[in-house]
């Protein structure tokens, strides 16, 4: 779920940010050996699974695509 509640599954795009200034981030969300992982080719790391990303980032959001 993400911080409004909503679900999220493979297919689907979060949002979140980083960093101070903060840098925003959008990234499909795949399915690899049953977990879910968010892509984010153009930061570092370019991939996090899903499960841990709020506690890198404290938290995301689903997104419409864009």
């Amino acid at each position: 779920l993400d911080d409004d509640g909503v679900a999220v599954k493979e297919g689907d795009r979060v949002s979140f940010s980083y960093g101070i200034p903060p840098v925003r981030v959008e990234g499909p969300v795949i399915e690899l050996d049953g977990i879910l992982w968010v892509k984010t080719p153009e930061h570092q790391p370019t991939s996090c699974r899903l499960d841990q990303l709020r506690e890198f980032v404290g938290g995301f959001f689903k997104v419409q695509p864009s």
